[in-house]
């Protein structure tokens, strides 16, 4: 094992790396047969380990236990006794073990000041500094600072101190002042250290330089940390530059690491947020190594990532990638409370607390942030616990405790333009100020106090740098993820004053914001959920429009909706496909790795007995790989393009004559339907609320799920469990139909469905005598402009004459392989890849082929993590974004996979599941299974399916697959099939 430690005459570096791996007893009798033990010897092993705390800490731990026993035989010497304790205070530190760490520098202290060793006593007060400040007990760590400093200056005066000790000295009680946010302060000590050690590199030679340069790198990434809290981001960027540079310069990959955490935490800060994701991959790569999941880290692998696990995690959550948030906040938590560390401690749980809010636990948000509130009044850090006020304020709202929240706010928020005590610690922190102030925007709304929101408005605007409300002028904010929630506040006060044009603008001006920004994001994964949390912008203004009641604000509000629906997804279909970017050689080798790592978890998990959703300690291991690969999956995704939604006129354009679009909307406190000819569009509102149509999904979920439960069960309860569909099915229809229906008069619907509607098998609702199906050929798409796209690429003669299929020999399907064969029969030419040719080479053949692809497979799909749901081949799992990357000449694609139709809908109503991978590789047709069905019945249904879409023009509907789709299941319904075995499949598409 090789360290940074210097080889001197006495000891080196090959014997000192001999001695961190021999037994204490067999390195001491080596030194005694050498004739080394001697002080220098002691002093050597004590100057290695501190030099090798961070980089070889089980090296540092011999050395020291070896230089322990050597001081004995010399007698105790006072001034070795403390070299010793003080590099062991730094191990424990390195070690989190603090009460251990000020124990040893008392001790060194102690055998200092015995020893008359002035200025080592000094600099064992950076120390104990920097341990009572990690302990929270800063008016100790404040005096042990002060002390420190002033004898550092004494000696200086004196000529007995180097300059970069008082440098330390200065910035070590300047970090100090920042541990309790008092910036300002803390920068005028920043300034002192940078003078002392810019003075000294005026005389240094080379070795003194490289110790100066080091500790003004120091300097330099503390100082940026005040600058952000003090919103001072261009200064902060400036440092933080400096700061890497040098220590890249120095070779030191773990400051450089921080500094770059750092730089991603200033990115966050200021709404960049791929800079910010950049920036920290960067940093874990020199903090952690490459790409190493975060449950594999050992204990001091996280102390070296600590506050990028908070930083992360914080980033993960503004782009609502809550998983990802979720694993680096939680191996924070569980790194500070092992470390006892009080401040990150309770910033973690800050973090945790806003998590839970988001996941709607509001039991364990309450939970995280009482803690984390008990620690900041224990530290008397006024600045964290207004954090958490605010996050308390939030829990309140959505509890509807409404005078619990006003108090909270009202207790850290400036009442005018003078900011009182109070709130002094909020200025620091603009992203705080903003959200307190938005959310004290809505209170004061919602008790209709108007002219208190307006005056809340233009404080804020004046707090962001921004013009008053009355200057119409559109700027460009230096802060666009705090403009974009403020004119969204704007409008709301401006609408309820009765203002609608000035609402409306303001809207508009949000949108644009949220717009730009999620441009800026190249990774399909991170735009598809970056409006998870941004849809309100888009429902208020789309409200707001259909209040107007005439066709034209009709109009413009379906080109909103449109805004919002499924844009990434068109983004990825007008981006280049041709592959992924090449990856560098270790890049690639690493993500082969990880993922043959993952394809043996599947495995593992399709072998589970019983239901495969009963193993969590499997899918930790899965979801950790994951977490690992998705990094690299990034990096080699080409970007998207931008695209432009469809207006009305579009679709209306590429409507047939004989069919309508039913394009649902689910608003902020409505479920809305706009029902679309070539000529007409009428709008029906209040269709019922989200909180109705959610308890209607869960029933038909539980009837629907009954189907999965053994033959024995549905046959003799097969009565009952088709009364119980029909009645959730019933319930539905009148929610979502029944206040439409007069509207319905062509024989084909094209359903856009919104948010829950995407799980549902809309063409089986129920309207008490028939199913919706068995009046319409119903067809779906993701969103209307999805529709044109698709509908456009099947304009003119679609020819559906060759076929290629692929299907598993797996007992758990045993009819997979019999359904593609029955299927290929239909077809001349065809070509089958079964068995063991059902390999990726296979589907990528298959899928250049023939007009139709049909993979009968099993299927794995991914609620948690939806862009890694799979298909299962002979020898491998495809994955979403490989999928999507498939030289697809086919036209129609068949999926016969368990839970093929289902995914995950985020803000926007982007679906992420195995459909969208085949969408996006450009199938223009698509027939997909919405659950897992009975072997036997997708046999038949699959049969049927194919022979009338075989069936002479003339003789039936021709190639249409919607029109086949709707014969085959007419045919089961005939049968007295439950709509269980018919009911999940359903056409993408044409």
């Amino acid at each position: 094992m090789s360290t940074a430690a210097a080889p001197s005459p006495d000891l080196s570096q090959s014997l000192l790396d001999r001695f961190s791996e021999l037994e204490l007893a067999s390195a001491l009798a080596e030194l005694e047969r050498a004739g080394l033990v001697q002080a220098a010897t002691v002093r050597q092993l004590a100057e290695s380990a501190l030099t090798a705390v961070e980089a070889a800490p089980a090296a540092a731990e011999q050395w020291l236990a070896l230089a322990a026993v050597l001081n004995q035989r010399l007698g105790n010497q006072s001034d070795l006794h403390g070299q010793i304790s003080y590099a062991q205070a730094r191990l424990y530190v390195q070690q989190g073990r603090l009460t251990l760490a000020e124990t040893a520098l008392r001790a060194a202290q102690d055998a200092w000041q015995t020893s008359g060793d002035a200025a080592a006593l000094a600099r064992s007060s950076l120390g104990l500094t920097q341990v009572l400040a990690m302990q929270g007990r800063y008016a100790d760590a404040e005096s042990a600072a002060r002390s420190g400093l002033a004898e550092f200056e004494a000696a200086a005066a004196a000529g007995n101190v180097d300059a970069r000790l008082l440098a330390t000295a200065n910035r070590n009680l300047a970090t100090l002042l920042g541990y309790q946010e008092r910036h300002t302060a803390a920068l005028q000590y920043y300034d002192r250290a940078r003078q002392v050690i810019e003075e000294a590199l005026r005389t240094a030679d080379s070795a003194a330089a490289a110790a100066l340069q080091a500790e003004l790198a120091h300097v330099h990434i503390n100082q940026a940390v005040s600058y952000m809290y003090l919103d001072r981001a261009a200064e902060a960027e400036t440092a933080l530059h400096q700061a890497i540079y040098l220590f890249d310069h120095l070779n030191d990959r773990l400051n450089r690491g921080r500094s770059r955490s750092n730089l991603g935490t200033l990115a966050l800060r200021t709404g960049r947020y791929i800079v910010a994701i950049n920036e920290f991959e960067a940093a874990a790569r020199d903090l952690i190594g490459d790409e190493v999941p975060l449950s594999t880290l050992d204990p001091a692998q996280l102390r070296n990532a600590d506050i990028l696990l908070l930083d992360q995690a914080m980033t993960y959550l503004a782009l609502n990638l809550l998983p990802e948030a979720a694993e680096a906040c939680g191996q924070a938590e569980k790194l500070f409370r092992a470390t006892e560390q009080p401040y990150e401690l309770g910033q973690a749980l800050l973090v945790q607390g806003l998590l839970s809010l988001r996941f709607g636990d509001h039991v364990g948000a309450e939970q995280s942030l009482a803690e984390a509130k008990r620690l900041f009044q224990g530290l008397q850090n006024d600045f964290w616990q207004h954090r958490v006020d605010v996050a308390l304020a939030t829990l309140a709202y959505e509890q509807e405790q409404t005078a619990t929240a006003v108090a909270l706010l009202d207790s850290v928020l400036p009442a005018g333009e003078t900011v009182t005590d109070a709130a002094a610690a909020l200025e620091w922190e603009l992203a705080s100020l903003a959200e307190a102030s938005l959310l004290r925007i809505r209170l004061h709304l919602d008790a209709d106090e108007v002219a208190a929101a307006v005056g809340r408005v233009e404080q804020l605007r004046t707090r962001l740098g921004m013009p008053a409300s009355k200057d119409k002028t559109l700027e460009e904010p230096s802060l666009p993820h705090l403009a974009g929630w403020l004119y969204h506040a704007e409008g709301l006060v401006a609408q309820a004053a009765g203002n609608l044009g000035d609402a409306r603008r303001a809207f508009y001006r949000a949108i644009e914001l949220v717009e730009q920004q999620r441009a800026t994001l190249p990774i399909e994964e991170i735009r598809s959920t970056f409006l998870d949390d941004k849809t309100t912008i888009y429902s208020d203004l789309v409200l707001s429009l259909l209040d107007d009641n005439d066709p034209a604000a009709q109009a413009e509000a379906f080109a909103v909706v449109e805004r919002a629906r499924a844009h990434v997804l068109l983004e990825r279909l007008q981006s280049t496909l041709a592959g992924n970017q090449a990856e560098d050689e270790p890049v690639q080798t690493r993500h082969e790795e990880l993922q043959q790592q993952l394809h043996l978890l599947y495995n593992r998990l399709l072998g589970e007995p019983g239901s495969r959703r009963t193993r969590p300690g499997l899918f930790d291991e899965i979801r950790a790989c994951e977490v690992a690969l998705r990094p690299l999956a990034w990096r080699s995704t080409l970007p998207l393009a931008e695209a432009k939604p469809v207006r009305l006129p579009e679709l209306q354009q590429v409507l047939a004559v004989d069919q309508q679009a039913v394009v649902f909307y689910c608003a902020t406190n409505e479920v809305m339907a706009f029902v679309v000819s070539r000529t007409d569009i009428q709008v029906v509102r209040r269709l019922c609320s989200p909180a109705a149509l959610a308890d209607a999904v869960a029933e038909w979920r539980f009837q629907i799920g009954r189907g999965e439960l053994s033959a024995d069960y549905r046959s003799r309860y097969a009565s009952h469990m088709a009364l119980a569909l029909e009645r959730a099915l019933a319930q539905l229809y009148e929610l979502l139909v029944a206040k439409l229906a007069y509207l319905l008069s062509a024989p084909r619907l094209l359903l856009v469905p919104a948010g829950l509607l995407h799980q549902l098998p809309l063409h089986a609702l129920w309207n008490g005598k028939r199913f919706l199906l068995e009046e319409y050929e119903c067809s779906y798409a993701p969103s209307a402009s999805l529709a044109v796209r698709l509908l456009t690429a099947a304009k003119g003669a679609i020819t559906l004459n060759s076929w290629a299929g692929l299907a598993l020999d797996d007992p758990v399907i045993p009819g997979a392989r019999a359904e593609v064969e029955a299927a290929a029969r239909h077809f001349s030419p065809h070509w089958l890849y079964v068995g063991e040719s059902a390999t990726r080479a296979g589907l990528q053949a298959a899928a250049r082929q023939a007009d139709i692809l049909h993979v009968a497979t099993h299927g794995l799909f991914r609620p948690d993590n939806p862009f890694f749901s799979v298909l299962k081949l002979a020898d491998s799992w495809i994955d979403v974004r490989t999928i999507s990357t498939l030289q697809l000449a086919a036209k129609l694609v068949v999926l016969s996979a368990c839970e093929s139709g289902a995914g995950t809908v985020h803000g926007g109503d982007e679906v992420v599941g195995l459909a969208r991978g085949f969408l996006a590789a450009g199938a223009r047709s698509l027939l997909v299974s919405l659950w897992n069905v009975q072997d036997a019945g997708a046999v038949e249904l699959m049969d049927d399916f194919y022979h009338t879409l075989t069936e002479p023009a003339g003789v039936s509907t021709g190639p249409r697959p919607a029109a086949a789709l709707r014969r085959a299941q007419l045919a089961a319904i005939q049968a007295g099939k439950h709509p269980y075995e018919w009911a999940p499949f359903s056409l993408i598409g044409f």
